[in-house]
């Protein structure tokens, strides 16, 4: 365990940089390894789970990312329904990069 403030468990290292974990964090990453998730995440085509698996990472994803792995997805919206559940289970943050933009300005 590295020591800190009272909420860091746990340093994974990224390349250079190290991030540290919350506990909430690492239960989400450990929950996304377990098996009935592997399940879920397994019915999404590859680059869906590659865009789940940086939300895991960075604990959010764009809108944009999602309308480029997901193009077509008004024709699918049961599919759109399950990942937006997923995110929810695992902690992603769906954000608008040019909202965040805006607010920040």
């Amino acid at each position: 365990m590295a020591k800190g403030s009272a909420k860091t468990v746990q340093k994974q290292e990224e390349g250079e940089e190290a991030q540290y974990l919350t506990p909430e964090d690492l239960a989400k990453q450990q929950a996304f390894s377990s098996a009935k998730m592997q399940s879920k995440v397994s019915q999404f085509e590859d680059l869906v789970q590659k865009l789940i698996k940086k939300g895991v990472e960075h604990r959010f994803v764009t809108e944009q990312e999602l309308a480029k792995v997901l193009p077509d997805i008004e024709e699918n919206l049961d599919q759109l329904d399950d990942l937006y559940e997923l995110f929810l289970d695992l902690g992603i943050d769906v954000i608008d990069v040019r909202e965040e933009k805006i607010w920040r300005e």
